[in-house]
């Protein structure tokens, strides 16, 4: 029997979290999962979060047949093999994605139902009784008795039911989870269907990492000392470097790691990886925003559909969109590729900004901070990424990311406040935070 997760299992985004970002409280959105597992269980959460949203169900349902994704494939599987699915999300969402697919009639779908009231949302949970394995309502209880089960998903909702599998394909926190407990799985990109298409602006193709770099496509391969590229020169050597992280020195890091437990496994786990670095700062900067509050996964598919929209084909990869070309972008445009239509706006806004990169890289993290959070749809969060994945700033804490928070609260239970355990990481907090993420993903060996 194969069982699968809904939210970023079978679609790209997670379709919760996408109308909370559009039609409900952000900070109540993020002060409640920070508080998941600990103060909070997940009906607790969802319960709260939903509260927040008053728009009518028809308009929320227009608004997620036009932005949410199903992944590549899922019809055809649906077809085949007659899933069932289990989410914590809601009957009146899901059905309407679902008919959209024409597989409505294909799959057994067991999720909450809601209230939809003016005053805020109200969720009817299907299960209200505790597990006594992990002490919440879970999915556990919905797998099939006395049959082989094989279970695909993503998150902290599939904990529990993941255990109790036969066979499991797994990503994200799931994955990690299942790290802990020495459990095998497979990981979730070599299931059936794939999550997206490749990045077309640094395009992994035939053993080769190709980026446009000016008027020529830059070609990088492993060679038995590093790597070779082709061409390197003047122009495309700082690209290349960013490409490959090299502005990251690993050694004082992975000394400093040796006195933490955690880090101490994770950087023999991951020895070598230098966090890719974005070369170019407007593409830092629209690639955050087309991440903010929705998964990696998700926001890598939305991205590969803008840089094929708006970006210039090379030999095979594309130059990522330049301010210029943005400058003549409808908003309209961008929402047919999947951004939301606020989310669209901060793009363009960004375009016509004409922010001073080269002035801003001379800047201390604090003022470059202030400059980037004066710039509508730039928040914290976004300057935060920026100062990491950009400048490489050392000390770069992106405090606010739920990815992040997830792996703190995963590899270090009693942390606290995240803000003020990444102190405890002095002076390398970038590096810190691109190993726990890293961590969360990696397949035990």
């Amino acid at each position: 029997m194969l069982v699968l997760d809904w939210d970023e299992t079978v679609t790209e985004v997670d379709t919760l979290h996408l109308v909370l970002e559009e039609f409900g409280d952000r900070e109540i959105y993020q002060r409640a999962e920070a508080e998941l597992g600990k103060t909070m269980t997940l009906n607790d959460v969802i319960a709260e979060e939903f509260l927040t949203v008053k728009a009518p169900l028809a308009e929320v349902v227009r608004w997620l047949l036009e932005n949410a994704r199903i992944r590549p494939g899922f019809a055809e599987l649906a077809r085949s093999h007659h899933p069932l699915i289990v989410s914590s999300g809601f009957h009146e969402t899901i059905e309407p994605l679902l008919e959209h697919e024409g597989v409505l009639e294909d799959v057994e779908l067991r999720a909450n139902r809601v209230d939809a009231r003016p005053d805020g949302w109200v969720v009817h949970f299907r299960a209200s009784e505790e597990c006594g394995l992990c002490q919440e309502p879970c999915k556990r209880a919905d797998l099939p008795v006395n049959e082989h089960v094989v279970y695909a998903g993503d998150g902290y909702s599939d904990f529990c039911a993941a255990l109790a599998a036969d066979k499991v394909f797994a990503t994200g926190s799931l994955a990690a989870h299942l790290d802990e407990r020495g459990v095998q799985y497979r990981p979730l990109t070599d299931f059936r269907f794939r999550a997206f298409g490749p990045d077309l602006a640094n395009l992994w193709n035939d053993g080769a990492l190709r980026r446009v770099v000016g008027r020529r496509e830059v070609r990088i391969t492993s060679a038995p000392s590093g790597v070779r590229v082709e061409p390197l020169d003047a122009e495309t050597r700082p690209v290349v470097r960013k490409l490959l992280g090299m502005e990251f020195d690993l050694d004082p890091f992975y000394e400093w790691a040796r006195r933490d437990r955690v880090l101490a496994k994770l950087t023999r786990e991951l020895a070598g990886l230098r966090p890719p670095l974005s070369p170019d700062p407007f593409e830092t900067l629209v690639s955050a925003i087309t991440a903010q509050q929705v998964s990696l996964h998700a926001a890598f598919a939305i991205r590969t559909r803008f840089v094929e929209r708006f970006g210039r084909r090379g030999e095979q990869a594309y130059a990522f969109p330049t301010e210029q070309r943005l400058r003549r972008a409808k908003e309209e445009e961008l929402v047919a590729l999947g951004f939301s239509r606020r989310k669209a706006e901060y793009v363009l806004g960004v375009a016509a900004a004409r922010l001073d990169y080269d002035g801003l890289a001379k800047l201390p993290d604090d003022e470059v901070k202030a400059r980037l959070t004066a710039v509508r749809g730039l928040g914290e969060w976004t300057a935060d990424w920026y100062l990491a994945r950009h400048l490489a700033r050392p000390r770069a804490w992106p405090a606010g990311d739920l990815g992040l928070r997830k792996a703190v609260a995963l590899f270090y239970p009693d942390a606290g406040d995240v803000r003020a355990f990444g102190e405890r990481l002095e002076p390398f907090q970038n590096l810190t935070a691109h190993y726990l993420l890293a961590g969360l993903q990696w397949p035990k060996r």
